[in-house]
């Protein structure tokens, strides 16, 4: 049951690897993994990962979203930024090859670690999915807040601005669901939801390459 969420973040790295053939991702990737390492094995040496799920929607939210999903991702974009040398547009582009490659190896330690992660029917099988909409929903915004703030266009970038803490909570926010109402058809259909926009928004950058191109 663990192979799901051994692989499918591992597939898409793959995939965005193969469609942009770069050779610079290779360092990139390379970073996030080994964040990705060092942060699971100082959590596997330092801190005590199993813990009985309260009853509490604050108290889970917090936790989800400090150990697994807003902080690291923020806090590693941030740091990365920071002491990587390169322009902010390029910094930008490999937002989603770092967090990725750092979620392809932290995310399974983050649910093999759990005893409610062993366990879950929403861990097992959707979280791999909802993170991955968070990161490339973040990184199509993130992208388009940038692009907008260039030419001055206040509203779409803030609207941008929105859409990614927004997703940044929503990992948290699902989860947290799931274990409240123990029930799988509504974060099946959340995730559902915020897999949809992602997908939205790179069906129209398709399309509006093609237009450039005939």
């Amino acid at each position: 049951m663990l192979v799901f969420d051994f692989l499918f973040l591992s597939i898409l790295l793959v995939f965005y690897l193969i469609f942009k053939r770069d050779k610079k991702l290779t360092l990139i990737v390379a970073i996030g993994a080994m964040c990705g390492v060092l942060l699971a094995s100082y959590k596997a040496l330092f801190l005590f990962s199993r813990r009985i799920v309260p009853y509490s929607f604050i108290s889970n939210f917090a936790y989800f979203n400090l150990r697994q999903s807003f902080v690291p991702c923020v806090v590693l974009f941030v740091l990365f930024a920071l002491i990587f040398k390169d322009t902010l547009k390029s910094k930008i582009e490999y937002f989603l090859p770092l967090e990725l490659s750092f979620y392809v190896v932290y995310l399974p330690y983050c649910i093999v670690s759990t005893s409610e992660g062993l366990y879950s029917k929403y861990s097992l099988f959707l979280k791999p999915v909802v993170y991955a909409a968070m990161l490339f929903q973040c990184a199509i915004s993130l992208r388009i807040a940038f692009e907008k703030i260039e030419e001055k266009k206040t509203v779409p970038a803030v609207i941008h601005s929105v859409i990614i803490f927004v997703y940044l909570l929503l990992p948290a926010f699902i989860e947290c669901l799931f274990y409240l109402n123990d029930k799988f058809f509504l974060p099946l259909i959340m995730t559902l939801a915020v897999s949809a926009l992602p997908v939205f928004f790179m069906i129209v950058s398709k399309l509006k390459n093609n237009q450039k191109m005939s």
